[in-house]
C-alpha cells in the first residue's frame, strides 16, 4: 500500500505542510497514520481527498464548508469549476485526481480547455510536463500502476495527435524523420517534437515507437531525410546503443535526440557530432 510523507503531499497538492497540519487539527479533515516516532504517513485515499479539497479552496470555497462535504459532493463541485490562466496548481491537482479515479472525461475536459485557451505548446510545458513530474513521486512510492500509466499516456497522446491534425499542410523544403528506437515505447516527447515542427510548417515523417534501426534506414531509400530525430526514455542496453552509434555513422549526419536517457549519448559522442540535443532545433 502506497504511503506518502507530508512533504510528498505538499509537492503533489501545492498545499503547505503547515496548512495541512492546521486543517487536520482544526477541521479533522485528515487523520493520517503515524509511525512510532510520530511521523505522519498519508495513504492514496488521503492524497485524493486533499487534492479535491485544495482545488475547491483555491477557487474560493471556505475550508469550513469543504470539511462538511462528502467525497461524492467534492467530486461534483470540482466538475463545475472553470479554470483560468492563473489556476495552474488547480489544473495539476485535478489532472492527478482524474488519474487516480480513471476519470478520462474529467482529464480530457480540463486539458482540452487549457489547450484551447493557451495552445498545445504552452499547455505541454506549463501543465503536462509538471503533471508528469508530480506523478513521478507517485511512481516512487508505488501508487501508479502500469495500467494507470498507459491510461494517462494514451489520453495525452490522443490530445497531441488531434492538435497536430488541426495544423495546415506543411510547406517546408526539409524532410524530418522522427522515431523511437527499438525497445522504447515512450513517444510523448516525440509527438511534441512532431507537433512543434509541423507548427513551423516543416514536413515530417512520424515513424513511431519501438522501431528497429534497420527499418529506419529503409526510409532513406525512398526519400531524402534532412534531419533525424529520436526520443530516448528507456535506458539503452549496450547492443542497441552500439547499433545506434553505427546508424549515426552510416547516415553521415547527426541525429537529434531528446528524453531522459539522451544526455549520456550526447556527452559520449559530442566530439564527432554523432548526436545533438534536440533543443537546438527549437531555439
Amino acid at each position: 500500500m502506497a504511503e506518502y510523507k507530508i512533504k510528498d503531499i505538499e509537492v503533489l497538492t501545492g498545499v503547505k505542510s503547515h496548512t495541512i497540519r492546521i486543517w487536520e487539527k482544526r477541521y479533522g479533515i485528515l487523520l493520517p497514520e503515524r509511525t512510532a516516532s510520530k511521523i505522519r504517513r498519508y495513504s492514496e485515499e488521503d492524497l485524493a481527498l486533499l487534492l479535491r479539497i485544495s482545488v475547491l479552496n483555491q477557487h474560493g470555497l471556505k475550508i469550513s464548508k469543504i470539511a462538511k462535504l462528502s467525497d461524492r459532493e467534492l467530486k461534483e463541485q470540482i466538475k463545475k469549476i472553470g479554470f483560468s490562466k492563473d489556476s495552474k496548481n488547480s489544473v495539476l491537482s485535478v489532472l492527478i485526481t482524474a488519474l487516480l479515479d480513471f476519470d478520462d472525461d474529467l482529464f480530457k475536459r480540463v486539458l482540452n480547455d487549457v489547450v484551447s485557451k493557451e495552445g498545445l505548446k504552452t499547455a505541454y510545458f506549463n501543465y503536462i510536463l509538471p503533471f508528469l513530474d508530480r506523478i513521478g513521486i507517485m511512481w516512487l512510492v508505488g501508487t501508479i500502476s502500469p495500467t494507470q500509466e498507459h491510461f494517462i499516456s494514451n489520453l495525452i497522446r490522443e490530445i497531441v495527435i488531434v492538435e497536430t491534425h488541426k495544423l495546415p499542410e506543411p510547406i517546408g523544403d526539409k524532410n524530418y524523420a522522427l522515431f523511437c528506437i527499438e525497445g522504447d515505447w515512450h513517444e510523448l516527447s516525440l509527438l511534441l517534437y512532431n507537433y512543434l515542427l509541423r507548427e513551423k510548417g516543416e514536413r515530417t515523417y512520424y515513424l513511431g515507437q519501438n522501431l528497429p534501426l534497420n527499418a529506419v534506414g529503409e526510409i532513406i531509400k525512398k526519400i531524402k531525410v534532412d534531419v533525424f530525430i529520436s526520443s530516448i526514455i528507456t535506458s539503452l542496453d549496450e547492443k542497441i546503443a552500439a547499433d545506434f552509434v553505427r546508424f549515426a555513422e552510416e547516415i553521415n549526419q547527426p541525429v537529434y535526440i531528446g528524453g531522459a536517457q539522451s544526455l549520456p549519448l550526447i556527452n559520449k559522442y559530442s566530439k564527432p557530432d554523432l548526436f545533438k540535443d534536440v533543443k537546438e532545433l527549437f531555439q
